[in-house]
């Protein structure tokens, strides 16, 4: 009772405060809610007296009341509606949200923070009525339960079943409620929200003189806390922080923490994400251990003015008193430290004092803000490309002078604003090259470790991206402080989304019982990360509701902060940028060209399911072309892979791990018999889950290269080659690289043959000496070869290059091989980076010139050579023929087919050499009706019908050639015709396709398919690589000389596809292990391009395994060569097709020759 009267003034004036500034309110372990709506009404006046009543009344701080076993409040029940499915409650005794305090680097030095991460005591239940309802009693005995490691997802450790779901709810979809009766098959059917409890023990002293928090930095989805045996507070909201105030339960020494976790919520319905649904305790928990007067919140801006010469510094900052008595002689200090724009240090100090309006003591309970402002003159602004922070601190001085606390905040001077469709960031129109990504990681689920986290970042700067998208929740916070260390836009979503209702929905859009939930998910976002320069857009969320509830969390935002944008993809009438996502390059010029009234985005384009990524220039050539398309992100960044083992044991905590480890294979959905689950879909990224890259990777960093060349005419002295560098970026000049380049040919040493070129001149020039050279042609074909954009550009005269280092072996030398030469551009960091250091290439580009002086198999020119029509080397046998030439035989069926070669009694083919126009599908052929409008071509080699051969010998300088040609008939309407070239150590083949019919199927592609003996284990290559390249996705690859062990040359996709494709190839070898290094035993040579793919397993192997261990390693290479090739494609990975320029054309004629040679 003392209480209660010591505090009557203070119950008064937060009585009318209350009833002037309604909120709601959370009490004790009553759970009594209460929303104060009635101004100045008596009524509410002893509605909040009764309040206030029960709250003094409980025991004094630190003083808990002995042997007390509180009364069990969510103890489930027919006739209770629980606050887990209750969207009216959301919290109980939860702290205010605010800012991270500090930078999260930081807080593991901080003396303040115990770090309560490590082994906890763990109990799954399948269901709520299945759990050990007293377990958070301090008797309770929990030795016998199982270790868990804190933080990570219990599924991780083998707890419970991880379910991947896209859309569709895991559990019944019958909202607010979770626990209905799913379908029979489904994981939650036996499984009804499962239940976690946890234990784990931790020390405290000097507890009276200290304010002790407990946080959590993300729970999923719904949980309880006690401490000591008593209820602290429930918390829900899965990716934003929740803190209490445990100072009443603690005692000094040892003390039990209890928590009860729910796997899912009502808050489940706005967590409709796509990724693994996961729970459990996924991130740090800490204790704070708070001086009695502290500082509660803080936030920081620094916009620069008009012009940019200086810069506003304002701070708000929370001080509350957690002492029973009254403080005063309390001040706030802010001191910011860098450097400004002329290299001048910057020392700004503020300094106010804390006091109450009033000018008395800060009450015990209350916190009052404090304004500080100040400027900084001629500052350096902060932007991804040049992301200089300045360094705060944040103080709270005692009435002696001495540092109660300090928060070391990293801040950027930067604006962020729209004028007309066009954003601007510091005064320039700034282009989002972006990508979503989601926390996660392969062995820990959502917990992503800070190294992990900080290699995401490092990989992204990498690939020239310079924005990421945080889908579809608050990232982890050191992700934050990363990105303004390091240099990236975010766009942070709220941790809001109800795809399963539909993407506007109405339902979770309008109505009022989840009005709340919304505000609650905006507002701890901003709250939260409200201080970090890198955040550039607040999401509302991704694919929910449309109406009055988005309303609400705009205005959550807008009364929180006016220095950022708004967006929204699910309703457009709160969004300051018009989204619409995963158009097609065509469509995204004409949508885009209708809106008028804002900057046009795609949150989400190009869907990296598996093999893809195609078309990528096409989209930027739209981007670039439109001032008004702020930009696009990819869906995304990588392949959310779980490490499981192939036996199916549980999975177990092995730590922070990336690579797998023998008998582990990457899991996708199903693969733990999750049901419901949409299968290989969550496997969409630019990287592996190790974060591997995969070859779209490379293909992304070329498209988001922030310098482009082009080859313009030579200059009027004929005497100089001229590059014009166009300049993507806006904060960095091109000044800042160094520049190189080299010339590559077939038979080269690229990596011996750079040189040194000059840096562009004032209008954005590079000149390199150069002589023309009349009688070479260009490649124009840009879908054949060459750069696309280059291409076009290249007249009738060809440049060679003069004053060059030696590139290698001479090409002439190699009478089998077009004149070509590739002249490639380099543009690189000349200093040291965060992200990289000097020398990494940020950007380059390649002209390929050439003259085919090579003439290709055709039968009826003889080039002057005699025709002898018999002759004893060629025996027709069973409608084909039998040949000899010296040491060498060769058997053609009478399908045209190579069926043998053999040298000197030796077989040299592991299978026939055939035509053959099919191949596997990748992930988006497999959604987008491929094997329906193609499947005819499966089969259309196999089936061809015989129209007619001819045998023949050609004498040509006194050496006889063996000559075979077929004619056939396919039943898609077209002819066929195989021409063979016999020699003792070499085939000649040629292969032209002739439409004959007006209505043809599209056709997959076209080529031969042959197979060779697996003692071949390395194959060499000139043609466009390291990696894997496509004809939609090459620009990124680079022509070269490779070599690789087979194994490496294919792609291993987690989900078997198509894959391994080299473009743009001239010639390949097949090598053994003792033969690198004296000489290739096969190879194929051709005076045309070619696609190469090389696997030791068939066509059929692929299009049945789930997983590539399934995948058998057979006795032979299958080896596919096709003169046309369909583009991967990547639009969308559920129906669009691959662009019309990158599929065969089934109404032309192709053509295909090569040599096959033994050397």
């Amino acid at each position: 009772m003392r209480r209660i009267l010591k505090n009557l003034p203070i119950f008064f004036r937060n009585c009318f405060k209350s009833i002037k500034n309604p909120t709601f309110i959370s009490v004790g372990r009553k759970k009594m809610h209460y929303i104060c709506r009635m101004k100045r009404s008596v009524f509410a006046v002893l509605t909040a007296l009764s309040i206030s009543l029960f709250v003094y009344a409980q025991p004094e701080r630190n003083q808990p009341v002995a042997n007390a076993q509180p009364e069990r409040e969510n103890q489930l029940n027919v006739n209770a509606q629980p606050d887990w499915e209750n969207p009216a409650i959301l919290g109980i005794n939860k702290l205010p949200y605010h800012v991270t305090l500090g930078n999260p680097s930081t807080q593991r030095n901080n003396p303040q923070v115990t770090f309560l991460d490590g082994i906890w005591k763990f109990h799954w239940a399948k269901d709520p009525d299945s759990r050990p309802a007293d377990f958070f009693m301090t008797g309770y005995d929990v030795i016998s339960w199982n270790d868990i490691h804190v933080p990570t997802d219990w599924q991780m450790q083998g707890f419970g079943t991880p379910i991947y779901s896209n859309i569709q709810y895991p559990f019944k979809r019958d909202a607010p409620r979770v626990t209905g009766t799913p379908d029979s098959t489904w994981t939650a059917f036996k499984n009804r929200n499962p239940v976690g409890s946890y234990v784990t023990f931790f020390s405290a002293a000097n507890i009276k003189s200290h304010n002790w928090v407990l946080e959590f930095e993300g729970v999923s989805s719904a949980f309880y806390v006690w401490v000591n045996g008593q209820l602290a507070g429930y918390s829900q909201n899965s990716y934003s922080p929740a803190e209490f105030d445990v100072t009443p339960y603690l005692k000094e020494g040892s003390n039990r923490l209890a928590v009860e976790v729910y796997r899912w919520s009502d808050g489940s319905y706005l967590e409709d994400q796509d990724y693994w649904r996961l729970s459990g305790i996924f991130r740090p928990v800490k204790l704070w251990k708070r001086p009695l007067q502290h500082i509660s919140d803080y936030r920081i801006t620094a916009v620069p003015s008009a012009c940019f010469d200086r810069a506003r510094l304002n701070a708000s900052i929370q001080v509350v008193n957690k002492d029973i008595d009254p403080c005063n002689g309390m001040s706030v200090r802010l001191s910011v430290n860098g450097i400004n724009s002329d290299g001048m240090a910057v020392s700004e100090v503020m300094l106010q004092n804390v006091t109450v309006p009033s000018g008395d003591a800060l009450p015990s309970g209350d916190t009052v803000e404090v304004i500080l402002s100040g400027e900084i003159n001629r500052p350096l602004l902060w932007s991804a490309e040049k992301p200089n922070l300045y360094e705060c601190f944040v103080e709270l001085i005692d009435n002696k002078g001495n540092t109660v606390e300090s928060f070391c905040q990293n801040i950027g001077v930067r604006r962020i604003e729209i004028d007309g469709e066009i954003v601007y960031i510091n005064g320039r129109p700034v282009k989002m090259r972006g990508v979503n990504r989601h926390d996660h990681h392969p062995r820990t689920g959502h917990y992503v470790d800070p190294a992990t986290t900080e290699l995401d970042i490092r990989l992204m700067k990498q690939a020239n991206i310079n924005t990421v998208r945080t889908s579809h929740y608050p990232a982890s916070t050191y992700l934050y402080e990363l990105c303004d260390r390091y240099g990236l836009y975010v766009i942070n979503d709220a941790c809001q989304e109800s795809h399963g209702y539909g993407i506007g929905n109405r339902l979770m859009g309008n109505s009022p019982d989840w009005k709340a939930a919304h505000e609650d998910r905006a507002g701890s976002m901003v709250k939260r990360d409200f201080n970090h320069p890198c955040v550039m857009i607040w999401s509302l969320g991704n694919e929910g509701g449309a109406g009055t509830n988005m309303h609400a969390m705009r205005a959550v935002v807008e009364q929180l902060d006016s220095t950022r944008l708004i967006f929204s993809d699910s309703d457009r009438s709160v969004s300051d940028i018009y989204d619409d996502s995963y158009l097609p390059p065509n469509r995204l010029r004409e949508v885009a060209g209708r809106v008028n009234d804002r900057p046009f985005m795609m949150r989400e384009y190009a869907h990296m399911m598996g093999n893809s990524g195609g078309n990528l220039s096409e989209y930027w050539d739209v981007i670039y072309d439109d001032p008004s398309i702020f930009g696009a992100a990819v869906w995304e960044f990588m392949d959310q892979g779980i490490a499981k083992p192939k036996d199916g044991s549980p999975l177990s905590y092995k730590g922070n791990g990336l690579t797998l480890e023998e008998g582990e294979v990457w899991a996708y959905g199903g693969d733990f018999g999750d049901v419901p689950n949409d299968g290989n879909f969550i496997l969409d990224g630019m990287l592996a889950p190790d974060r591997t890259p995969h070859p779209h990777y490379y293909e992304v960093k070329h498209v988001y290269r922030p310098l482009h060349f082009d080859l313009l005419n030579m200059d009027d002295s004929q005497e100089f080659l001229n590059i014009k560098v166009t300049n993507r970026d806006f904060f960095t000049g091109t000044d800042e690289y160094d520049y190189k380049a080299r010339v590559v040919t077939p038979t080269s040493g690229p990596e011996k043959s750079f040189f040194s070129i000059e840096n562009p001149d004032e209008n954005g020039i590079i000149r390199i000496p150069a002589e023309p050279v009349e009688h070479f042609r260009p490649i124009c074909n840009a879908q054949q070869s060459g750069n696309r954009r280059s291409g076009s550009v290249l007249q009738s005269v060809i440049r060679r290059l003069r004053n060059v280092p030696n590139s290698g072996n001479n090409q002439s030398d190699n009478v089998l091989l077009p004149e070509i030469g590739v002249l490639q551009i380099f543009a690189q960091l000349k200093d040291d980076a965060l992200w990289a250091d000097s020398g990494h290439v940020v950007a380059y580009e390649q002209f390929f010139e050439w003259q085919s002086n090579v003439p290709a198999l055709e039968w009826d020119n003889t080039d002057g050579s005699s025709i002898k029509k018999r002759t004893k080397g060629i025996i027709p046998v069973d409608g084909g023929y039998s040949v000899t030439c010296g040491k060498s035989s060769y058997t053609v069926d009478g399908k045209g087919a190579l069926t043998s070669w053999k040298w000197n009694g030796r077989e040299m083919l592991a299978g026939p050499l055939e035509p053959y126009f099919w191949k596997p599908a990748n992930d988006n052929q497999r959604h987008n009706d491929y094997e329906r409008t193609m499947g005819v071509w499966r089969r259309v080699a196999q089936e061809r019908e015989f129209l007619s051969s001819e045998a023949r010998t050609v004498v040509r300088e006194r050496a006889q050639f063996r000559q075979i040609r077929f004619n056939f008939e396919l039943s898609v309407g077209a002819e066929l015709t195989l021409c063979y070239e016999f020699s003792e150590d070499r085939v000649s083949f040629s292969a032209d396709y002739t439409p004959q019919a007006d209505m043809i199927p599209s056709i997959p592609k076209f080529g031969v398919r042959m197979r060779l003996p697996a003692e071949y284990d390395s194959v060499r290559w000139s043609g466009r690589g390291p990696w894997e390249n496509y004809p939609d996705r090459k620009q990124g690859a680079l022509f070269g000389n490779y070599t690789l062990p087979v194994d490496e040359y294919r792609t291993d996709y987690i989900y078997p596809q198509d894959n391994s494709n080299r473009s743009d190839c001239l010639c390949f070898s097949l090598l053994k292990a003792d033969q690198i290094q004296q000489g290739p035993a096969l190879s194929v040579y051709s005076p045309q391009f070619f696609n190469l793919r090389i696997w030791n397993c068939s066509e059929e192997d692929i299009e049945n395994a789930r997983h590539n261990f399934e995948l058998p390693k057979r006795n032979y290479l299958n080896i596919n060569i096709d003169s046309e090739l369909i583009g991967v494609g990547g639009n969308d990975a559920w129906g669009a097709r691959t662009e019309p320029q990158y599929i065969p054309s089934e109404n032309e004629p192709h053509h295909l020759s090569f040599i096959l040679i033994l050397e």
